[in-house]
C-alpha cells in the first residue's frame, strides 16, 4: 500500500511540474510585466515564466523588451530564454509579421528557384574554414530543489557544456574532441539529446532535395535581421525521406528497474550513459519552414520536425538553424549562427516510475570564433640572379645569400 502510494505521489509531483499555461506573446508579456510591478524575486519569476508555454514564437525583438528589465535577474532571463527556444518551430505573432501581398505562383517559382540554386552553388563554394561549436544542454531531470528532500520534475535546467572546434573543409564538416564541463558530464562519449550536425549545407541540400518528392507551399512573409524574410513550408513523406534523426541514449527495455531513479532514463544520472542505453537512429519523414532573403535566395533560417511513428522511443525530434553573415577573409559568407534541437521521449504509461524520468531535452549551440582556413607563402626572388654577393666587413666573404630589403616587395598569396 505504501509503494502504491508513493507512486502516486510521485506521478502527481510530475505532472504538476509539466502543468503549462497556454498564453500569446502579448499575453506572456503582460503576464511578466504585472509579476515584474509586483517586485517578484528572481527565483519567483522563473518559476512563473516555466509554467507557461508559448502558441507563438517568441521572437529576439519581443524579447528584448522585457530583457533590458531584467538585466539583474539571471534566473528569470535564463527561463525566458529556455521558454523562446521552445516556441521557435512557431510561427510569430500576427502582429509581427509583415504585411505584404502574398506573391503570384510565377513569383514565388522564381524564390524557390533562387534558393535552390543558393544551394547548389554558394554552399558548395563555401571556403575552407573553422568555428567554435558550444552546446549547452538541458533537460527535465528530477532535481534536489531542497537539502534533504526528494528529487522534484521543476523544469529544464542546465546539466552541461560542450565545446568543438569544428573544421568545414571541401564540403565535410569535421568535429575535434569535445571540452566538456558542467554537472554530471564526462570529458568523452556522445552529445546527449538529438545530435545535430549538417548545419553548414548537408541539411540544407536534404531538405531542397526532397520536397522535389513532397511539397511546398507560400506560407508568409516574415521581418528579418537585415529585410524581408520570405517563409514557404514544406513536408517530406517517409519513402522520400534521407533526413536521420540520430539520438543518445534510450533505455534498453532489460534494464528498466527502480535503480535509475533520480536519473535519466536508462540510469544516465544528469548527463552521462552507461552500459543499459543505447542509441536511437531512425529516417522518418518530416516537415517545417524555411525562411529566405527573397534577393539573393539566401536560406537564413531552416526548421525541421521529424514525424515519429507510434512505438518509437521519442515522441519529438525537431531543429532549427539560424544563419547570417560572418566575415571570413576578405569576403563575406552565410554561416550558421545558432542552432538548437528540441526533443522528447517516450513516457510508458504502464509503468508509473518512468513518470520520474526527464522526457525532453534541449541542446541549444552557439557558433563563433569564425576563421578561414588558409596560409600565407613568402616569393622571394632569386638574389643570385639579381645581385652580386655583398661580402661583410672584415670578415672573410660570406655565402650568397637573399637579401629580402633589396628585392621587390614580398607578395602575400592566399593558398587553401
Amino acid at each position: 500500500m505504501r509503494t502504491l502510494v508513493f507512486l502516486v505521489l510521485l506521478a502527481t509531483l510530475s505532472l504538476s511540474a509539466h502543468a503549462t499555461k497556454p498564453l500569446t506573446v502579448a499575453q506572456l508579456e503582460q503576464k511578466l510585466s504585472d509579476a515584474m510591478a509586483a517586485h517578484r524575486t528572481d527565483s519567483e519569476l522563473a518559476k512563473k515564466i516555466g509554467s507557461f508555454e508559448l502558441t507563438e514564437r517568441w521572437t529576439p525583438t519581443a524579447q528584448a523588451r522585457l530583457n533590458a528589465k531584467l538585466s539583474a535577474e539571471p534566473l528569470a532571463r535564463l527561463a525566458m530564454q529556455l521558454l523562446a527556444d521552445q516556441s521557435a518551430f512557431l510561427d510569430p505573432p500576427a502582429s509581427e509579421l509583415r504585411t505584404e501581398a502574398t506573391p503570384e505562383a510565377a513569383a514565388q517559382l522564381r524564390l524557390l528557384t533562387l534558393a535552390r540554386g543558393y544551394v547548389v552553388e554558394t554552399l558548395s563554394r563555401l571556403p575552407n574554414l573553422f568555428a567554435t561549436r558550444t552546446t549547452d544542454r538541458f533537460d527535465d531531470s528530477p532535481q534536489v530543489l531542497k537539502e534533504n528532500e526528494w528529487p522534484t520534475r521543476a523544469g529544464l535546467h542546465l546539466v552541461g557544456r560542450s565545446s568543438h572546434e569544428i573544421t568545414f573543409r571541401d564540403g565535410q564538416e569535421i568535429l575535434s574532441n569535445a571540452n566538456t564541463e558542467g554537472p554530471g558530464t564526462q570529458q568523452t562519449g556522445p552529445e546527449l539529446g538529438m545530435q545535430g550536425f549538417g548545419e553548414f549545407g548537408p541539411d540544407l541540400v536534404i531538405v531542397m532535395t526532397d520536397t522535389a518528392s513532397g511539397q511546398i507551399v507560400w506560407s508568409h512573409w516574415e521581418q528579418g535581421a537585415a529585410g524581408p524574410l520570405a517563409v514557404f513550408r514544406y513536408s517530406v513523406p517517409k519513402r522520400a525521406s534521407h533526413y536521420s534523426v540520430h539520438y543518445c541514449c534510450i533505455q534498453d527495455a532489460s534494464s528498466q528497474s527502480g535503480s535509475s531513479r533520480g536519473g535519466r532514463r536508462g540510469g544516465r544520472p544528469n548527463g552521462t550513459t552507461n552500459e543499459f542505453s543505447h542509441a536511437f537512429h531512425e529516417t522518418p519523414g518530416y516537415h517545417g519552414s524555411i525562411s529566405l532573403d527573397p534577393v539573393t535566395g539566401s536560406i537564413l533560417r531552416i526548421s525541421i520536425e521529424a514525424e515519429l511513428a507510434i512505438g518509437d522511443p521519442l515522441t519529438k525530434a525537431s531543429s532549427v538553424v539560424q544563419y547570417g553573415p560572418v566575415v571570413l577573409g576578405n569576403r563575406r559568407s552565410i554561416c550558421p549562427l545558432s542552432s538548437l534541437t528540441l526533443t522528447q521521449e517516450h513516457v510508458d504509461s504502464m509503468n508509473p516510475t518512468t513518470n520520474t524520468n526527464p522526457t525532453r531535452v534541449l541542446n541549444e549551440t552557439t557558433f563563433t570564433h569564425y576563421q578561414r582556413l588558409g596560409s600565407t607563402m613568402r616569393v622571394i626572388p632569386n638574389a643570385a640572379e639579381n645581385q652580386a654577393p655583398t661580402p661583410a666587413p672584415s670578415l672573410p666573404a660570406a655565402p650568397t645569400l637573399a637579401n629580402p630589403a633589396s628585392q621587390e616587395p614580398a607578395s602575400q598569396v592566399p593558398t587553401n
